[in-house]
């Protein structure tokens, strides 16, 4: 058994990740901004329901905090991460229509304010980080994993803040010599056996878009559409939660990318 900290634990992602989590039999702290909110409250309940049924010497604790406050909003006397084994970072601002200065503060200051204490508080345990994609920007090409800063530019504030986040994640491993390991998923889309999702954005657009026109226009209306037979990068949030999972307890992983062996087209969406 394991000690966790889990931020952005009450997202689409993090949700998932927590359930996971307890069914390994860690002891989980969730970092949660509101947590005596209806919609929050109702979820930390179910997470600890969970965690008696299993039996399994799992636990949960929550710590009302802000990643966008200095030492995310904890009194720095009484808390401490010295103690702590993992640090999983899913905390962020998803929202392309957020405004530029909520997300840069939340998803880069945000990560810096996280390493900083945990630096400062003697954590010694494993950092997993949850990236994107986007960090690779417009960069034509292979970008592998070993690749990060190539020149490449940002077209929106959400793929900037994600690399910047990361940049400042580098910064503190190889300041502090930390064990960190960064996931870069593609575009997350909802469960593959619930369905389960938060919001309809991102390839969701794509994918409603090519469904109506296939089902009514007529066939022989000239219209440009996508390459339907092209691939769709996307995974699915248990694929990706269970490869975090198993990744995050194993050894000896790192410099490697998880990619699915299976190609989708856009078809297989509409």
């Amino acid at each position: 058994m394991c000690r966790c900290l889990v931020t952005g634990a009450t997202g689409f992602i993090g949700k998932l990740l927590v359930e996971g989590l307890l069914k390994q039999g860690h002891d989980l702290l969730v970092l949660v901004r509101n947590p005596d909110t209806e919609k929050y409250s109702e979820l930390i309940s179910k997470w600890r329901a969970l965690s008696l049924v299993l039996d399994n010497g799992s636990s949960l604790d929550v710590w009302c905090g802000d990643l966008n406050s200095q030492f995310m909003g904890l009194d720095k006397t009484s808390y401490s991460f010295s103690d702590f084994d993992h640090v999983f970072h899913l905390a962020a601002v998803y929202d392309l229509g957020a405004p530029e200065k909520l997300v840069m503060e939340t998803n880069v200051q945000g990560t810096e304010r996280l390493f900083s204490t945990l630096v400062s508080s003697g954590f010694t345990g494993r950092v997993h980080m949850l990236s994107s994609m986007a960090v690779a920007g417009d960069f034509q090409g292979t970008f592998s994993e070993d690749m990060f800063d190539e020149g490449q530019e940002h077209s929106h504030t959400y793929h900037l803040s994600k690399f910047q986040s990361e940049a400042c994640a580098r910064r503190f491993r190889d300041e502090h010599n930390m064990d960190l390991r960064i996931y870069r998923p593609s575009a997350v889309v909802g469960d593959s056996t619930s369905g389960e999702i938060d919001k309809i954005d991102g390839p969701y657009y794509m994918c409603l878009l090519v469904s109506f026109l296939k089902r009514y226009l007529p066939s022989w209306v000239p219209i440009l559409v996508p390459k339907l037979k092209a691939n769709l990068d996307v995974v699915p949030r248990d694929y990706l939660v269970e490869a975090i999972l198993l990744l995050s307890q194993s050894e000896d992983l790192g410099g490697a990318n998880l990619f699915s062996p299976d190609r989708h087209a856009v078809t297989t969406f509409t």
